[in-house]
């Protein structure tokens, strides 16, 4: 497949990294993968990739990894973790499900995108479309946008209030474990007395 302009945008990447890694159609990679230059993925990969270049998956390439790369253009189907330090971009073919954690994110319409995302710059949708029409996107498909941005303060007092009450309840719970297990022995000594002295009145009796 003769890749479109906005592939050849990415065949060398601000980074200087080439692509000269390919996973051909057809082809079925599974592993860890750790590459110095770009991947270019037009078949399946599975498993694990860390790249400091371009990543590239054409219509037809399917990922079931985690990936960690400097930058993805995508236009097949992706299902895991990609964390991206400058840009993720999935095309009207693409499809992605799972974790997204990147400085910029641009969805056009059409691509599927069920996933967390941690935008920590700007997040597009329908690079070229103006800003009204990236609004009338969202409000149309908003299932297919779940953006999640990174968590602020508030977010972070939630959490720790959860977790101290949480914390709280366990103290009680621990408390009250505590308190029936000496109950439980006391009990348990009681009997052992009265057993004694059940015992000692029959060897009187005989």
């Amino acid at each position: 497949m003769e890749p479109d302009s906005k592939f050849k945008k990415l065949k060398m990447g601000a980074n200087g990294k080439s692509i000269n890694t390919v996973i051909g159609r057809g082809s079925v990679s599974e592993g860890r993968f750790r590459v110095e230059t770009g991947v270019r993925v037009d078949g399946v990969l599975k498993g694990e990739l860390i790249s400091s270049g371009t990543l590239i998956v054409g219509e037809s390439g399917v990922i079931e990894a985690d990936l960690k790369v400097h930058d993805a253009l995508v236009s097949g189907r992706i299902v895991g973790t990609l964390e991206a330090e400058g840009k993720v971009h999935l095309q009207a073919h693409a499809a992605f499900v799972g974790r997204i954690m990147t400085r910029t994110l641009i969805v056009e319409e059409g691509a599927i995108f069920k996933a967390e995302c941690d935008a920590g710059g700007e997040i597009q949708v329908n690079e070229e479309a103006s800003d009204e029409t990236s609004r009338d996107v969202s409000e149309q498909n908003p299932a297919r946008l779940n953006v999640r941005p990174r968590p602020d303060v508030r977010d972070h007092q939630a959490v720790e209030a959860e977790e101290a009450h949480t914390q709280s309840q366990k103290h009680a719970l621990d408390e009250h474990l505590e308190t029936m297990g000496h109950a439980v022995k006391e009990q348990e000594t009681k009997n052992k007395e009265l057993a004694d002295r059940i015992e000692k009145a029959y060897r009187t009796a005989l």
